[in-house]
């Protein structure tokens, strides 16, 4: 495992140690998301960004807090709960180049804002994670918000369940690679009886990059089988996810200062894929990866153990949001 990626597998063993094999991965993908933006080019300017989506007190903050610690201090931007899109105007003066937005906590962020208030906010980070720059206008002033950029946004499950199909699903959700997570009870328990001792373990090293034309080699046709799986497992239009992807396996060569995709990053994508479905939408994620496979409404309905009769309105509707939002063709 990662043995020519010496710095993942010492942050790897890191956050497995402090907080578990559940969390772990999760560390290592969040450092990704940082590392991504600092290889991205206006040129290309969609990077690797993360949504991580989990209960609460399942450390998503601190898994980004972790990372932020572990990168150089202007790789990244901890956004607070309450910022605005004029508040980064105003505090970095629009500039967010090769930077890491880190939103640890979206719940409130989506709970403390107006309708309005909350749409301004979630359509313009997309168009700058799309676009590279965010432009803002109106009869008094104009300015931008300019990038390229990557973020990490950090969302409880229920919050997560109570907005993806309405406020997320608009233009924000498709840039990111969603992961789902539930820690184990034992895990969870091993933490709390061993809390003192954890968390006097520290990551003392401090991590650069030098490594930015990253080539992809001969796993180009790799990255797209990892985009179609992790597409039916998510719902995400294939285009996106396969930047994803692609970033993803870029950004983790160049923390381990390589300038070529290997096994090691693939190893990395096996281990995020147990992560990549929503738990919620199991039905969904199914249906889709038949679908994938060339199976018929009713063979979809009789694997799945339902009676097509009744059923197949049920997978006719999930099929068809699916081509609306450019799963499929």
């Amino acid at each position: 495992m990662l043995h020519d990626s010496p710095v993942s597998k010492k942050y790897f063993l890191y956050m497995n140690v402090k907080y578990g094999q559940k969390v772990a991965p999760l560390g290592l993908l969040t450092l990704c998301s940082i590392v991504s933006a600092r290889i991205i080019t206006p040129k290309f300017p969609i990077g690797f960004n993360l949504c991580k989506v989990a209960p609460s007190g399942q450390f998503k903050s601190r898994t980004s807090i972790e990372a932020q610690k572990a990168m150089p201090k202007e790789y990244s931007i901890s956004l607070k709960s309450d910022f605005t899109l004029h508040s980064i105007r105003n505090e970095y003066q629009g500039d967010v180049r090769n930077k890491c937005l880190l939103i640890n906590d979206g719940t409130l962020l989506l709970g403390s804002k107006s309708r309005k208030a909350k749409e301004r906010v979630i359509n313009g980070i997309a168009e700058v994670l799309s676009d590279g720059t965010y432009h803002y206008g109106d009869f008094r002033q104009y300015w931008d918000i300019v990038g390229p950029c990557t973020c990490v946004f950090n969302i409880t499950s229920d919050a997560f369940q109570r907005y993806e199909t309405t406020l997320l699903a608009s233009t924000f959700i498709n840039r990111f690679l969603t992961v789902h997570y539930n820690m184990p009870l034992s895990e969870m328990r091993d933490f709390i009886e061993n809390r003192e001792r954890r968390k006097a373990i520290r990551f003392d090293d401090k991590l650069t990059i030098d490594s930015e034309d990253i080539s992809l080699g001969k796993f180009e046709e790799v990255i797209i089988d990892y985009g179609e799986v992790w597409t039916a497992l998510s719902g995400i239009p294939l285009n996106r996810m396969t930047d994803e992807v692609d970033a993803l396996v870029k950004a983790h060569a160049a923390l381990n200062h390589r300038d070529e995709v290997n096994r090691d990053d693939v190893w990395l994508l096996r281990t995020t894929e147990q992560y990549v479905s929503n738990p919620s939408r199991t039905s969904a994620t199914k249906i889709r990866a038949l679908h994938q496979q060339g199976r018929s409404i009713k063979d979809i309905c009789l694997l799945l153990g339902k009676n097509p009769a009744s059923y197949r309105t049920t997978v006719s509707r999930i099929l068809s949001r699916a081509r609306k939002m450019g799963v499929f063709d």
